[in-house]
């Protein structure tokens, strides 16, 4: 039908991030010594946070590769006053995940990235002690959650949500448009939507507002609800895909969660189907009605699906999300030396 309408790249070489909410670490690879024990180590003094007016309420600092009796902290003396009054900490031992919440995150102090990064910079690692002729590593990843940003995904992951507004894109623009926002380091993706909560929340950053999602119905080398595939720009004689609705963007890329009961290209015969089990899609009674071979999916400004041509040129903008892909996160390496290999390494 026509209408009118976020923690993850590695860091290894300094290489910053060109965008509106960035996290960049300054030394990604320190070293501590086992030696005495009771060493612990800055983790990044010159860590940098942007969060472009963000509203932050909890920021995640994982430690990889740790022992039990591993230990990692924020301090207060060399950072902002008040901010001892003001953010909570709480480690947990056996995953190795620091939490660090501003427990009123409309304050200013959420607001301000600047207050975030004092805090940020305070973050200490505390080897346990017992291994001293041990050589090993650990890493430390940051994820931030922004308050009203974020949602606990069924896969156990967070996902992070924006609307892009960009009057008039196209879908096939908006897919690589959607690749280039960053948050914090992860790569975003046209958004894919697998339950009503999260179809809430996504539709929530625009209510009122229509934007395209990932979902699409003309894929290559598409054998229905059997192949993955990708979009296919033969979409006038897209017959083997036409009518099974997959997603072509981001953990859920070639995932079926449509199938309509006739698959005949450039027809008007396709407003009935099914959901795939354990999937979900929302369309109103009357769609998708492939009026005109409508291929590609928004969220209309209605808040429901509608199927529209890929090219057409009177959408407010897309929805992009972040989160659940395989891309690695924005990391601190800290390589652990006993005292003769510190030496060594220094070269005395």
């Amino acid at each position: 039908m026509k209408c009118m309408l976020g923690l993850f790249l590695v860091l290894f070489s300094g290489t910053s991030l060109v965008a509106a909410r960035t996290l960049t670490i300054n030394n990604p690879v320190r070293r501590v010594s086992l030696f005495p024990e009771g060493t612990s180590v800055l983790v990044d003094p010159g860590i940098y946070l942007n969060s472009d007016g963000g509203i932050i309420q909890t920021v995640l600092c994982k430690l990889g590769g740790f022992k039990s009796g591993d230990l990692i902290a924020v301090t207060t003396a060399n950072a902002s006053p008040n901010l001892s009054s003001t953010y909570t900490q709480s480690y947990d031992a056996v995953t190795g995940i620091l939490s660090i919440t501003d427990p009123n995150p409309t304050s200013g102090e959420g607001a301000s990235g600047a207050t975030w990064e004092a805090l940020l910079r305070t973050l200490r690692f505390y080897p346990a002690t017992g291994n001293l002729s041990q050589n090993n590593v650990r890493t430390v990843e940051y994820e931030v959650l922004e308050s009203g940003s974020y949602y606990a995904h069924p896969d156990g992951t967070y996902h992070f949500y924006d609307f892009i507004s960009s009057a008039g894109i196209t879908w096939p623009d908006a897919k690589p448009a959607a690749v280039s926002q960053l948050w914090y380091g992860k790569v975003g993706y046209l958004g894919t939507i697998t339950s009503s909560d999260e179809f809430t929340f996504m539709a929530g950053q625009a209510p009122g507002t229509s934007g395209w999602l990932a979902g699409c119905d003309s894929m290559s080398g598409s054998l229905g609800g059997t192949d993955g595939g990708t979009y296919a720009l033969s979409a006038a004689t897209d017959t083997l895909s036409e009518g099974y609705w997959k997603w072509d963007a981001g953990p859920e890329a070639g995932q079926l969660f449509w199938t309509a009961n006739t698959h005949a290209a450039g027809t008007h015969s396709d407003k009935t189907g099914t959901t795939a089990p354990g999937r979900y899609s929302n369309w109103p009674g009357n769609q998708p009605d492939n009026s005109g071979e409508e291929d590609a999916l928004q969220i209309t400004s209605a808040g429901a699906f509608n199927d529209l041509p890929v090219d057409y040129g009177i959408v407010a903008g897309y929805f992009v999300e972040w989160g659940g892909m395989s891309e690695l996160a924005t990391v601190v390496t800290i390589k652990i030396q006993n005292r003769n290999a510190l030496k060594h390494s220094a070269g005395f």
